[in-house]
């Protein structure tokens, strides 16, 4: 009997029903051999009782072979079949190789001194020779190459099979995620982002520019040029000049994503586009009328801005509200991975980016990581204030202090899971459940009690928002344990609570765009001790 992975198609009831009848039923030798075509270039042949499947080959991880087939790409044990053509892999020479392609910022900074902290983790000699190098003993068990262009251009080697990981600095398009479903790399909940660091937008301006504060609504008029004075932001009657990246880096894609394309405009051709970062941020620090937009991690002497809703309660880009996603246009720095088997070397690498060690070179570079850090009760007061201010028929005072009450005892972590309309978990909180559940089996919480804390937006009835809102900690609290393989390690215990919209991060209300409730929808981490 030989073990098959199917990945794609119709196929995949006919090889998975099979078992070990299927030679009984199959046509006789003779016939299949009638239907067999050459071998093109690339391309293999798989063969066992019963059974005969071409296609190209793809990728092979030491034991697994992946094929592209006329049905779709299929995944099969090399151990059980006969491999015929000239792409057969041996598998006594065979040398993992890791292909990452994407984000050049990541690979030319943030991936280099991952490697190297993986290697000193493993015990392994390394070396750079075009690709990385890794030994153990002088032995060959790794190569790492990096493909440095930009976040499409990754996620497109994925699509071409030119790259098995994908580096990102910003969320994966709409479009994109399409296609890489349409490609059969995953559906929405199996596309796997292997989140490094949270980074974020920042709106920046030139030096001794008073205004210190702007709305998303007005951030995206003034790159939309339907505001073009200072005046109009509560500053003096000169002109704005609205500053920007180039059309292919991550941050620009993701500025006319999370701003303008979220309030249905277009980028104005009167902004002043740049080649790199560098350029932008000497423009910036030229003109006292500049605006612009640079990454967090890099905004250096600019002057930041916070941004506000029409309640005022502000956002501000402080690294607490980055790592929880508390600040409304965090971007994730991260690896995309789709559902292929990575040979074990190139899976520890993977696994190796949620260790303590890893967020250790993380914070050597100047990023934001992703693991749990305490948010003080003295960190809350602004949103713990605005809870007050907004107590009224909808969410009365009782329920505040239900809520104080419920979760004083306790002190909230910096991990936040974030939703859609629903209680489905958006990718970066896919990721932030898989970390979590390597903190928990690690014994980060032995002896604690966890309490995963539901919220929601304000628009609708308090009653459903806090029904929600306790579906989302549920969803939460169930793609944990499943994470863990359906129980948790003795001595932790897992606590679910719902608040609806008791504590708003962002205000709630009409005008508000889609900003605040992309924040106030969520399940927060509370922690024992």
């Amino acid at each position: 009997m030989f073990h098959v992975k199917l990945c794609w198609g119709a196929l995949a009831g006919l090889l998975l029903a099979a078992g070990p009848g299927l030679a009984q039923d199959a046509p006789p030798a003779e016939t299949l051999a009638e239907l067999e075509a050459p071998l093109a270039k690339g391309e293999v042949r798989l063969t066992a009782p019963g059974l005969r499947i071409q296609g190209r080959a793809l990728g092979f991880d030491g034991r697994f072979l992946r094929v592209e087939t006329e049905t779709g790409e299929l995944t099969l044990d090399t151990q059980a079949m006969a491999c015929e053509g000239a792409a057969c892999p041996k598998a006594e020479d065979f040398v993992p190789e890791m292909r990452l392609s994407g984000d050049g910022g990541l690979g030319e900074v943030l991936l280099p001194a991952l490697v190297e902290g993986f290697a000193a983790a493993q015990g392994w000699q390394l070396e750079r020779a075009g690709a990385y190098i890794l030994r153990d003993d002088g032995r060959e068990v790794l190569r790492l190459s990096l493909r440095l262009s930009t976040t499409a251009d990754g996620i497109a080697d994925l699509l071409s099979n030119e790259a098995d990981l994908a580096m990102l600095a910003r969320a994966p398009l709409p479009q994109e995620t399409e296609r890489l479903i349409a490609a059969g790399l995953g559906g929405i909940g199996e596309l796997r982002l292997r989140l490094l660091a949270q980074g974020a937008l920042v709106p920046v301006t030139g030096p001794g520019q008073r205004v210190g504060r702007i709305t998303l609504e007005d951030l995206a008029r003034v790159y939309a040029g339907e505001v073009t004075s200072w005046a109009d932001l509560g500053g003096e009657d000169v002109p704005v000049r609205a500053h920007l990246g180039p059309d292919e880096s991550a941050l620009a894609q993701a500025f006319v994503t999370e701003v303008l394309d979220a309030t249905g405009r277009e980028l104005s051709p009167q902004v002043i586009r740049h080649d790199d970062e560098a350029a932008l941020r000497q423009a910036l620090s030229d003109d006292p009328q500049a605006l612009g937009i640079l990454p967090f991690e890099s905004f250096g002497e600019a002057q930041p801005m916070a941004l506000v809703g029409q309640c005022r309660l502000p956002w501000v880009p402080r690294p607490s509200a980055v790592r929880a996603g508390d600040y409304p246009l965090t971007v994730p720095l991260a690896l995309l991975q789709p559902m292929r088997r990575l040979a074990p070397e190139a899976q520890a690498f993977v696994d190796f980016l949620a260790t303590p060690e890893a967020q250790l070179v993380l914070r050597r570079a100047g990023l934001v990581g992703t693991e749990a850090v305490p948010v003080p009760w003295a960190e809350q007061g602004e949103r713990l204030a605005a809870a007050i201010r907004g107590a009224g028929p909808e969410v009365p005072l009782r329920e505040l202090q239900r809520l104080v009450r419920v979760l004083g005892p306790f002190t909230r972590q910096s991990t936040t899971f974030r939703f859609g309309n629903g209680t489905a978990l958006d990718p970066v909180s896919r990721g932030l459940v898989l970390r979590l559940a390597y903190e928990v089996a690690e014994g980060r919480y032995s002896g604690r009690t966890l309490v995963l804390a539901g919220f929601s937006d304000g628009r609708g009835p308090a009653e459903e928002n806090r029904a929600l809102s306790l579906r989302r900690a549920e969803a939460v609290r169930d793609a944990l344990l499943d994470a863990l393989g359906g129980q948790l390690p003795e001595g932790v215990r897992l606590r679910v609570h719902a608040f609806g919209e008791a504590l708003p991060i962002g205000c709630d209300g009409e005008g508000e765009g889609p900003w605040s409730a992309k924040v106030n929808r969520r399940v927060e981490l509370w922690v024992s001790g």
